[in-house]
């Protein structure tokens, strides 16, 4: 977890206080306890859902020497994050005499990735020159009963604790943080993808860890998102904020009203309210332990999003849902070829909106040529892939000499900016073909060997015989007269009725063993609904269904899931899955790309090719195959 450094906000507080204190701590005689140093660990809390934080507090008192680095263990389905330090100290006066110890304490955030019960008890602390072992304890993550965030309203001030707690509202008399949306635009259209900022403030009167932000929404996909910007410093209501950003892109699904949430975990230091006035001064702060550190959620919203359906007037018959602003350049390599030779040919479209809805452009239907399916790439131009290239690559063959160009290639989009649909076409490409392709052989009906000639008159006279087949001088195969009882096939049926009985024994067992193990059944009910989806999702690639294949897909990847996760698969929604999932997971990413087209094309009505829903079907097999290993 990143930290953002306190900036004093006393630096006008007189420090008398500070240099009388310091005199009489100079004036005593102090006695530090130098005994072994204990090392505890706790965990604040002990129990939270999955998509929360918990605090890992290392505590090392006394020892007198220096501690140095603590590694964390690495632990299956658990991150580490942080390693804030703080200082605390208690102190006795008695008789002039003081004593006392200081606290060392490190703080770390811990994600869980999935939920179980997690024991941490190989934190190793170097004190003095030695390692010394913390207290075990552990973590129990639970599946959260929600799979969304539910966004608190977004007032034009920010809030007074950035989504804080009441007890941490009481002990904070300063703004905390807040979190803001920033959209280009509150009006898309279905298929529209437009980058977002998300900004994050941080009072400066205090000390912040925090992590990146989570997303949810009804209707509006993520994508991927980036890294934070540089801190800048922004003032809102006079007080001062250090400001962290990022980006990311968001896509509409449906139409209707939505609303996209943001939540970002963090944790900073307070003011202790139960210490005395007289150690406000920041020297004191750091020196007997006047802060203590609240977790909060710094959270906000972007306000409704009108997401308006698109229009069908002048809506192409083969348009796939690109929606943004684009352009298109061929190129071909070789231009100079004899009939029946491969050309390569390269159509690039560049711009910014959907790329991923932009189905594989090629050369289609052209008489005289032969064409192959085509290959696409993405290249995106920023961080987030709201704006790049997409280059597909086709391999065509000229089938006779006299063509003398490669035809234009054609791409229809929905032009967010003119709200229309728009054609564009590339320049046909000047090719020089030559020779020609040989014709096949003929092949012959006749047979290929030739009758034998009709002996003379004289020699069928000499040889009677030589129409007759001639006699048969080898004997056949001996056959055994030998009774059943003796004969091994005979024994072998009468075993048959106890193979058969054997089989009906193994069948009911399998079923007493299914029903006595429910995960068991849940796993072969998962597999035969995954067989079941993925026939459905075949037979409506055969009829090119755009609706019904990406329904099936979608359904494929939630029986896969809910047999992992132990829920019903009609429960799993995309807000389900980025909670699952670690952030920025490719397999999560590739996931909510099926689950959008899904939603895209019930809401669009868009088809697509053959060519385009066969690599879709490739994409979903790929998924089975990564959630398969994960399962295993």
């Amino acid at each position: 977890m990143n930290i953002i450094p306190t900036v004093s906000s006393s630096g006008k507080r007189p420090v008398w206080r500070a240099a009388g204190l310091f005199l009489l701590l100079m004036s005593m005689t102090c006695r530090v306890f130098a005994d072994d140093p204990r090392v505890t660990a706790t965990l604040d809390p002990a129990e939270i859902t999955l998509g929360e934080t918990s605090q890992l507090n290392i505590t090392v008192e006394g020892g007198g020497g220096g501690v140095g680095n603590i590694s964390m263990p690495q632990i299956d389905g658990l991150t580490f994050s942080g390693g804030g330090h703080s200082v605390s100290s208690n102190f006795q006066i008695i008789n002039g005499q003081m004593s006392g110890g200081t606290s060392h304490i490190f703080s770390y955030l811990i994600t869980p990735v999935k939920t179980g019960s997690y024991t941490i008890s190989t934190i190793e602390v170097p004190v003095g020159g030695k390692k010394y072992r913390a207290s075990p304890v552990t973590l129990r993550v639970v599946k959260s009963s929600a799979g969304q965030i539910a966004p608190p309203s977004q007032p034009a001030a920010p809030p007074a604790t950035g989504g804080a707690s009441a007890d941490e509202a009481e002990t904070a008399p300063v703004q905390l943080g807040f979190v803001r949306i920033v959209l280009p635009r509150r009006e898309l259209f279905v298929g529209q993808t437009v980058p977002v900022e998300v900004k994050a403030y941080f009072s400066r009167q205090t000390q912040w860890r925090y992590a990146p932000p989570s997303f949810s929404s009804d209707a509006l996909g993520m994508g991927k998102l980036s890294k934070p910007s540089s801190e800048t410093e922004e003032t809102v209501q006079g007080v001062s904020y250090a400001v962290l950003s990022w980006r990311l892109t968001v896509t509409a699904l449906k139409p209707g009203e939505f609303n996209l949430a943001a939540e970002l975990p963090a944790a900073c230091k307070v003011r202790n309210k139960n210490r005395h006035p007289f150690f406000d001064d920041d020297f004191f702060s750091s020196f007997m332990g006047g802060t203590v550190e609240k977790r909060v959620n710094l959270r906000g919203h972007s306000g409704n999003v009108k997401v308006l359906a698109l229009p069908s007037e002048g809506k192409p018959a083969d348009f796939s849902g690109a929606v943004g602003r684009f352009s298109i350049e061929t190129s071909a390599s070789p231009l100079k070829v004899n009939a029946g030779d491969p050309i390569t040919l390269k159509i690039t479209v560049k711009g910014e909106g959907s790329f991923d809805r932009m189905t594989n452009l090629s050369l289609e239907n052209a008489a005289g040529w032969r064409v192959y399916s085509p290959s696409g790439k993405f290249e995106p131009a920023d961080d987030i892939g709201f704006s790049g290239k997409k280059t597909f690559e086709q391999v065509v063959i000229p089938q006779r000499p006299d063509i003398r160009q490669i035809p234009p290639i054609k791409f229809n989009f929905f032009d967010s900016d003119i709200q229309r649909y728009a054609t564009l076409a590339s320049k046909p490409i000047d090719i020089e073909v030559s020779g020609s392709i040989p014709a096949p052989a003929p092949v012959s009906s006749a047979p290929t060997t030739q009758p034998m000639p009709a002996a003379s008159g004289a020699s069928a006279a000499a040889n009677p015989t030589a129409d007759l087949v001639p006699n048969k001088v080898e004997p056949g195969r001996p056959q055994r007269l030998q009774p059943y009882l003796y004969r091994p096939g005979f024994w072998a049926l009468q075993f048959l009725p106890l193979l058969l009985l054997g089989a009906a024994w193994g069948v009911a067992r399998r079923r007493e063993k299914i029903a006595g193990n429910p995960a068991l059944a849940r796993s072969l009910a998962a597999s035969r609904a995954v067989r079941a989806h993925l026939g459905h999702l075949n037979h409506a690639l055969q009829k090119q269904d755009s609706l019904a294949f990406f329904n099936a897909a979608r359904r494929v990847i939630q029986e896969r899931l809910a047999e992992q996760w132990g829920v019903q698969a009609t429960a799993i929604t995309m807000s389900e899955v980025q909670s699952q999932f670690p952030p920025n997971s490719p397999l999560a990413d590739r996931i909510r790309q099926i689950f959008d087209m899904a939603d895209s094309v019930a809401y669009s009505g868009q088809n697509f090719t053959a060519t385009t829903l066969n690599d879709w079907q490739g994409t979903v097999l790929d998924v089975l195959q990564q959630l398969e290993r994960g399962r295993d």
